[in-house]
């Protein structure tokens, strides 16, 4: 495997690093690298946590040779994939991820207020870490991973993506919305009284159900002009973040009669995604 043998340069140099006592070396004593009873475990620290056993560091102390089939064997651990999960989410800074890193790249209201967004920006954070760690588990280098355009994904992100694919944004913020360009004679409709729809009847094109969404907060929601209150069904106008906020269960920004309605965050219950919609990863490419 290609990061077996990246990770005993990274922590020869960490552990030559080590031997530096401050924030000055002197170069006239001789240089003493670490043995492996340090070495040894500090790669399998960071792999998977466990510090190493005596038969592991007499075996690379005999041949030090022997610890790439080392990592190996630790890689192969239930503890590794957590481990380095981590670890690439911070070597990659996929942690510093916030909801508001969102709002410049798909404003007003980035990723909106819809209670599964936490979610969403988990997901977002281990994408990319998802991503390195299935390509070397396969043999790929690890500098293949900052060309790929392959990323393991969830449905809830490639979700995202597709949004961001349609409510493009230039530098001064002004909204280039394909999805409503290319479909110009669509309306979303929600609806409470009528029961729950199937997603899948939401989503057929030329079905009865197209494009309505089943969302029990209309009921309850209250608006400053009381027009708004109670209406069952509402129509809103095509846009691509009117879809979006939807999908998460929010109420989009729409019209009774000339009543204007803003959007509302709601209490969620009618979101349309599911829970594995946040767990289901897969490979998909770009």
């Amino acid at each position: 495997m290609r990061l077996r043998c990246f990770l005993p340069q990274l922590f020869l140099v960490l552990a030559s690093a080590s031997a530096c006592t401050g924030p000055t070396y002197d170069n006239t004593e001789p240089f003493v690298a670490d043995p492996p009873s340090v070495y040894v475990a500090k790669v399998k620290n960071i792999l998977v946590g466990l510090p190493p056993t005596d038969a592991e560091v007499a075996a690379v102390t005999a041949d030090p040779t022997a610890l790439p089939s080392l990592i190996d064997t630790w890689m192969a651990l239930p503890q590794y994939q957590q481990k380095m999960m981590v670890f690439f989410e911070l070597a990659f800074q996929q942690t510093q991820i916030t909801d508001v890193n969102f709002v410049d790249i798909a404003p007003p209201n980035g990723l909106g207020n819809g209670k599964q967004i936490p979610l969403l920006v988990q997901d977002a954070t281990e994408s990319f870490a998802r991503t390195v760690l299935a390509a070397t588990a396969h043999g790929a280098a690890l500098t293949d991973s900052f060309t790929t355009k392959q990323l393991w994904m969830t449905p809830a992100l490639m979700q995202l993506y597709a949004y961001l694919e349609g409510h493009q944004a230039n530098d001064a913020g002004a909204i280039t919305d394909t999805f409503a360009k290319t479909n110009p004679t669509v309306t979303f409709t929600l609806e409470a009284s009528a029961g729950p729809i199937p997603i899948a009847d939401s989503l057929t094109v030329g079905g009865p159900n197209y494009m309505h969404f089943y969302n029990p907060d209309i009921l309850t929601q209250v608006y400053p002009d009381p027009l708004c209150n109670g209406v069952d069904p509402i129509t809103i106008t095509v846009s691509s973040s009117s879809l979006y906020n939807l999908l998460y269960g929010e109420i989009p920004a729409h019209k009774v009669g000339t009543s204007a309605c803003p959007i509302r965050a709601a209490s969620g219950k009618g979101t349309q995604m599911l829970d594995t919609d946040f767990t289901d990863w897969k490979l998909v490419t770009i």
